[in-house]
């Protein structure tokens, strides 16, 4: 069975609440296949939509496919499945815990951003979100750390969020709150990883 590929705008800072519900349906298995892009970014749209062909039919068994290696050529879409997205968000609360709050401070139609709000949803957990779409301002964490929920608390960075985090001490403090910190998309260097980051 085929079914035709979706566009889903992703908004940014709070707007994000609003697609939850139609990443709900997907992870229920329920929806169509999503590629998510970034909202009133109309380049980046035009240039992902090029690539990937959303209204070409595709497998009725992936739930979203997500660009990949865009910055180094022809964005490709790898295909995932409603089955393999909760079974990852599931393997990742079992290695860092158990389920919890998570704190999204990176851009949701990418990866690891969106890897947050399934999580989220897997929790039954509302994400608190960081605004990036000016960029990461460290500045923001303690607020927005405060106001994360229960008992366990999660985000997820890149290396770079970590290292401009190291250098303002209130929001240093804010993570330091948190039960685990996911840290990828590229290799940890320089100082981000000495005496401050330890693996899960």
């Amino acid at each position: 069975m085929s079914t035709n590929l979706t566009v889903l705008e992703v908004p940014a800072g709070n707007r994000i609440h609003d697609i939850v519900p139609v990443l709900q349906r997907m992870i229920d298995g329920q929806g169509p296949p999503l590629l998510p892009v970034p909202a009133g970014d109309d380049r980046e749209i035009r240039r992902l939509t090029d690539a990937l062909h959303p209204g070409e039919s595709i497998d009725d068994t992936v739930g979203l496919v997500l660009a990949t290696s865009g910055t180094t050529g022809t964005p490709k879409g790898a295909q995932l499945t409603p089955a393999a997205l909760r079974a990852g968000g599931n393997a990742t609360h079992e290695r860092i815990g158990g389920t919890g709050t998570w704190l999204l401070a990176l851009p949701a139609h990418h990866i690891a951003g969106m890897q947050v709000l399934l999580r989220s949803i897997l929790s039954g957990t509302e994400p608190v979100i960081v605004d990036v779409s000016d960029g990461f301002d460290p500045a923001t964490l303690p607020a927005a750390v405060e106001a994360m929920r229960g008992p366990r608390r999660y985000s997820s960075m890149v290396p770079t969020q970590l290292i401009k985090t190291l250098d303002h001490p209130d929001a240093l403090a804010a993570l330091a709150e948190l039960d685990a910190i996911l840290l990828g998309g590229a290799a940890p260097r320089n100082r981000c990883c000495v005496g401050h980051v330890r693996p899960a």
